[in-house]
């Protein structure tokens, strides 16, 4: 992203609310008898509400003071500017108008057409912006400097809202005029935090068009000027968390002017801050990209997360959802630096805040895999697949050759560690069938791990609802068998295979077992007189017909003797009735 673009993004502040318009209609009035003093101090009172953000109290103030003037310009101003802050500007312009038609001229004039512009560009730009923005802001401009120009003492309000409007307007014409102007605005109100971030966004732009002319000097001590503005803008700030999402703009503006001296360590600091005070404000894409870059780049976008992290937690505690995003890119970032414990721990958080983080299973599972805990990304894996396996699937497709070996390995490394990591493997064969639906050999995982996992619960437990699973596993088995000869109808071990699962397993449909390991003979027989077969198939191939021989004359011979015990009781059913009659 552009840094000059970020700075623009941040500085706009929300739409102000209209109140119902007046249709009352002032003119001119000759200034009546009433104390001066009186009237400045209404005028010095409402300025103050002004200052405070409190318009609708300030409108009080100074329609007192207007009333005592008989509405006389001196004090007919600033009731039309607390129309402006209270998004009423084209009333104050309507009202204006009609003055300017009864004789008003000069700097008051300029004034509220200035302040008008700039606060109705504002409310366009927090409104998505139009054509009309641009001419609004030079409009701004321009009038706010004829009104700084003609009474800098009685609108030294303006100063800083000329700035911003320059600032906004981006014209390379007006840098030194926003320079000057944004200075001006922080000497007439050093303790506003507004007025010296929008002068510290000016020096941004000066830094900036320094850096471009290559001007080093000027570049270096605009920035260094720049991150002052910016710090105590921030210093100035009410300490309460009302002003968190203030807090953690100025803290990214003075990270990204940072980058431009550039201190890699403030902007980190400066980063960090933003982050601890309000999550939602940063773009974790933008710091990745400023700091993660070349030797140790990620241990140090690492540190200031964790930094980051600490801060947030000491203003918010560990009981909300805000810092859900910063857990997250934490953790993904740790999977990188080997801190895989640490790592697991900050994704699991990410995801049970925000469940909308489901990929941060993918990451869980990738640092337990680095981290050689197989079993354990196996079960990560697990828990995606089974909320959203379609998006799981499609995380894999996003790297295919790379997600893929990291699932298959897993799956291996499961499978390896002997029959209890055979569910683990099962779990892993089902995803990968999800990820190549088209793949026989998947599927054939599938029928395999399926069938170990529910003759390793069959044997080890006694519990109905263990043997029920062993069934649901068997099952499974036999249709990913089914699916494979679907895929492969040449392949002969895929047949044996699914024959085992009725023969051994399910103890059903023994004709249709038999047909399988006739064909798998028949197919074993064809494929192994091919002398071209590679020698894993052929292996492979003579497996199957070794195994489907044996296994067809097993079944014939459990057949005939179920024949026999079915005949033999048939018999007993047949027979005389016992008697307990001796």
């Amino acid at each position: 992203m552009n840094f000059l673009f970020a700075f623009l993004l941040g500085s706009v502040p929300p739409a102000i609310s209209t109140p119902a318009v007046s249709s009352a209609i002032y003119t001119p009035a000759a200034l009546n008898t009433a104390q001066p003093d009186e009237v400045d101090r209404l005028i010095a009172a409402g300025r103050a509400e002004l200052d405070a953000g409190r318009a609708e109290q300030a409108q009080v103030l100074f329609e007192e003071a207007d009333a005592k003037t008989g509405s006389h310009m001196r004090t007919r101003v600033w009731v039309l500017r607390s129309w402006i802050d209270q998004g009423r500007y084209n009333d104050a312009f309507d009202q204006m108008q009609l003055l300017e038609r009864a004789g008003a001229k000069g700097a008051a004039v300029d004034y509220i057409f200035g302040m008008g512009s700039y606060r109705r560009a504002l409310d366009n730009i927090a409104a998505g912006g139009s054509s009309t923005v641009q001419l609004a802001l030079v409009d701004a401009a321009n009038y706010l400097k004829g009104a700084t120009d003609g009474d800098p003492d009685l609108f030294d309000d303006a100063f800083t809202p000329l700035a911003h409007a320059a600032w906004l307007a981006h014209e390379p014409s007006q840098l030194k005029l926003a320079v000057n102007s944004a200075e001006r605005g922080t000497i007439a109100r050093p303790k506003s935090h507004n007025a010296n971030y929008v002068h510290g966004l000016v020096l941004a732009w000066q830094t900036i068009e320094a850096a471009g002319r290559e001007d080093e000097k000027t570049k270096q001590a605009a920035a260094k000027k720049g991150l002052a503005a910016f710090a105590k803008a921030a210093k100035l700030l009410p300490k309460d968390k009302s002003t968190v999402s203030d807090r953690a703009e100025y803290h990214l503006q003075a990270a990204t002017l940072a980058l431009w001296i550039p201190d890699k360590d403030l902007a980190s600091r400066e980063y960090a801050h933003a982050i601890g005070s309000d999550p939602s404000k940063v773009d974790f894409g933008v710091i990745w990209g400023a700091l993660a870059g070349g030797e140790n780049g990620v241990a140090f976008f690492v540190t200031c997360l964790e930094d980051a992290k600490a801060q947030y937690l000491k203003r918010w505690g560990d009981k909300t959802k805000g810092d859900a995003t910063l857990l997250w890119w934490l953790g993904y970032a740790q999977t990188e630096t080997g801190a895989y414990e640490e790592a697991d721990k900050n994704l699991e958080q990410a995801v049970q805040k925000w469940p909308a983080y489901e990929n941060a299973y993918w990451y869980q599972a990738l640092a337990r895999y680095r981290a050689e805990n197989y079993k354990g990304a196996a079960e990560a894996l697990e828990t995606w697949w089974d909320k959203n396996p379609a998006s799981l699937v499609t995380m894999i497709n996003g790297n295919p050759e790379l997600h893929i070996g990291i699932v298959y390995y897993t799956q291996g490394k499961c499978y390896a560690a002997g029959p209890t990591g055979a569910a683990q493997a099962a779990v892993c064969a089902e995803i990968l069938c999800g990820v190549e639906p088209a793949n026989w050999e998947r599927w054939n995982d599938l029928g395999l791990f399926s069938r170990d996992s529910g003759e390793v619960l069959r044997r080890s437990s006694k519990k109905q609802e263990d043997q029920d699973k062993a069934v649901v596993y068997f099952e499974r088995s036999l249709e990913a068998y089914k699916k494979g000869m679907d895929l492969a109808p040449e392949q002969a071990g895929l047949y044996n295979d699914g024959a085992v699962i009725l023969h051994y397993y399910l103890d059903r449909e023994f004709e249709q077992a038999m047909t399988w390991y006739s064909k798998s003979q028949n197919l074993a027989v064809k494929a192994l007189a091919n002398p071209d077969l590679k020698d894993f198939e052929r292996t492979r191939t003579e497996i199957a017909k070794r195994d489907s021989a044996d296994n067809l004359k097993k079944i014939r011979k459990l057949i005939q003797r179920r024949k026999k015990t079915r005949e033999r009781d048939k018999k007993t059913d047949d027979g005389d009735p016992l008697s307990l009659a001796g």
